[in-house]
């Protein structure tokens, strides 16, 4: 059936047709649509969990717990920047406790910062990104915490990474610990675990109700165990004394420190000051504070390297102590840096085992301690075998090819168990580089001794019936390899 539009409504619907071309349609009355917000790349470096449970990931697909699926699964991450889905991302196909290259379009930000989240599902990493560093930056735990810890305080992520290292540190440790929980346990994703919440949450009142720091230093809320450089390893210490009323200061290499009072700021101890303090051995290893001392600077011996020593310098603004019970420390810090001193060099005689005494020469050493011969340093054990552990189950020598020159070899092989280059003494270790007989003068050794993880580097300067001599250098640092 025919219908017809009467002759007015159809007036009524060109002329509405008429007037929205009029509004909307004309190319002189600026309407026109906006230009498509342009994209950039970014370029980042994603590390992924070095241990999790891969169940965890379950959400994107069945994945087993062997690192290829794993892997796998992180290959196809669920990606969002600035609350925007992105699928224009690469990401290099590696193994789960890998460093991938990421690459990404996204639009570009108005405000100049890249809000970016990578998730697989329970499991998430972050990164706040500001333009200048978006061709080349890091999305791990550390970013993670920083980009939670942002949100919660209004702090700038690349800020609170400079300068509140300490305070990431602890976000992250909780967030790696959140990356092994049972998945039975996260309803939705790790970020809504309590322990993270609460972590995040602890972290941003201290550093909402806390300004006037020196731009220039690092800041910490000091706990009994400190992780200033987020190893893993507690490195600063607080304790108080048998009454409760004071506190005082050591770190894992040393108890002494030394003391500057009525400053003003951690700068007002100059680096030079400290180093000079040390120097002349103006320290102390008894300096107790209560709750009422504040505004003096530390400084303390905190690592030794190969490269370089290094002292913290702490600034204390605020101790709380209330009753006996200590509740933490409001202190900015610095590292400084002086002359190595872990690494050693000189020369050692070894006194093959049974011999009669001989002046200088020893039974036994790690080049730390001299002593008898026993499994876990070096001894002179026989012509036949060289020098050695004790034990042939000590696996604690490795040779090198040729005649090195000792002076300029940087570093020693690292250790790593069950590794058929290392024997139990000089023999055994040159068999095992297809180098037949015992060690000649000239030969080239290094050790890790068991006992304490460090390492030497030896080269034999002279050989008779019942002593070998030796070049050496060692790294007093445990499981510090260069020289």
């Amino acid at each position: 059936m025919n219908m017809r539009v009467p002759t007015l409504g159809l007036g009524i619907v060109l002329l509405g047709m008429l007037l929205l071309t009029g509004c909307f349609g004309g190319k002189d009355n600026g309407s026109s649509p906006p230009p498509p917000v342009p994209t950039v790349e970014m370029v980042g470096t994603l590390t992924l969990p070095t241990r999790l449970n891969s169940h965890l990931l379950a959400a994107v697909q069945e994945v087993r717990n062997t690192d290829t699926i794993t892997g796998n699964a992180w290959s196809k991450p669920a990606v969002a920047v600035n609350d925007q889905a992105v699928t224009a991302f690469t990401l290099a196909t590696s193994t789960v406790s890998g460093d991938w290259e990421f690459r990404l379009q996204v639009p570009q930000a108005a405000d100049q910062l890249y809000r970016l989240e990578v998730n697989v599902g329970k499991v998430g990493l972050k990164a706040w990104v500001r333009d200048a560093a978006r061709s080349a930056f890091a999305i791990n735990s550390r970013t993670t915490a920083a980009a939670l810890l942002a949100r919660a305080s209004g702090l700038e992520a690349d800020a609170l990474l400079a300068t509140f290292p300490a305070m990431v540190g602890l976000v992250a440790q909780r967030l790696e610990a959140a990356w092994l929980v049972d998945p039975a346990s996260v309803p939705t994703t790790i970020f809504d675990l309590a322990e993270v919440k609460n972590e995040v949450a602890s972290q941003a009142e201290f550093l909402k109700n806390n300004t006037g720091f020196d731009p220039t230093a690092m800041v910490a809320y000091l706990k009994t165990s400190n992780d200033l450089d987020s190893d893993g390893i507690p490195d600063l210490q607080i304790v108080k004394n048998i009454d409760g009323t004071a506190i005082r200061f050591f770190t894992a290499l040393s108890a002494s420190n030394s003391l500057k009072v009525g400053v003003s700021s951690v700068g007002d101890y100059s680096d030079a000051e400290l180093l000079a303090d040390f120097a002349a051995d103006r320290t102390r290893t008894d300096r107790f504070h209560d709750a009422s001392a504040k505004n003096f600077a530390l400084g303390l011996y905190f690592k030794r390297s190969a490269v370089a020593d290094t002292y913290l310098k702490l600034f204390i603004k605020r101790i709380d102590l209330v009753e006996g019970s200590f509740r933490g420390v409001v202190a900015e810090y610095r590292y400084v840096t002086a002359t190595a001193t872990a690494v050693a060099t000189g020369t050692k005689t070894f006194l093959r085992a049974g011999a009669d005494p001989e002046s200088g020469a020893v039974a036994g050493s790690d080049f730390l301690t001299d002593g008898a011969a026993t499994t876990t340093n070096l001894s002179f054990l026989d012509a036949a075998r060289g020098l050695g552990s004790t034990s042939d189950a000590v696996k604690l020598v490795r040779a090198y090819q040729g005649k090195p020159d000792l002076t300029e070899m940087t570093y020693a092989e690292p250790f790593v168990q069950g590794d058929p280059r290392f024997a139990a003494n000089t023999t055994a270790a040159r068999a095992a580089l297809n180098m037949s007989g015992p060690a000649t003068v000239g030969d080239v050794f290094s050790i890790c001794f068991p006992a304490t993880g460090h390492y030497a580097l030896i080269k034999i300067k002279a050989i008779t019936a019942t002593t070998i001599t030796v070049d050496y250098k060692v790294n007093v640092v445990p499981g510090e390899n260069k020289f």
